[in-house]
């Protein structure tokens, strides 16, 4: 499953269940199990997972989703001028989202926290 702002929940093998949150690039365990995850967003898990209030904002500003679209960040989160704020945020395809997004926190993964780096963007 992935959610509107873009983050996956995978269940594995073993049957737990994960959230890869494409603002930071963390992989966290979140359920033993589908059940106990299906219990969980019933919750307000669901709120800290899904940010029905970024959503909602973005929404009201006439950001709207098509079916293949999910929200993307101009800056991530993970770095200093990131914010989870409306007004970083846009729609995109899902393709784009998670390709651009896993470059990304590929290429800085093994970097220290505070580390400055440069992004260019190239066509």
């Amino acid at each position: 499953m992935f959610s509107a702002i873009g983050d996956v929940f995978l269940e594995v093998a073993a049957g737990t269940v994960w959230w890869l949150s494409t603002a930071t690039g963390l992989l966290e365990q979140v359920a033993d199990s589908k059940q106990q995850f299906a219990e969980l967003l019933g919750g307000e898990k669901a709120d800290e997972w899904f940010l029905p209030g970024l959503v909602d904002a973005l929404r009201s500003q006439g950001k709207t989703l098509n079916s293949d679209q999910c929200y993307t960040y101009a800056i991530l989160p993970v770095f200093s001028h990131g914010s989870f704020s409306a007004e970083n945020m846009h729609p995109v395809s899902a393709a784009e989202h998670f390709s651009l997004s896993g470059h990304v926190h590929e290429s800085i993964r093994q970097l220290p926290d505070g580390a400055q780096v440069q992004v260019t963007i190239t066509n």
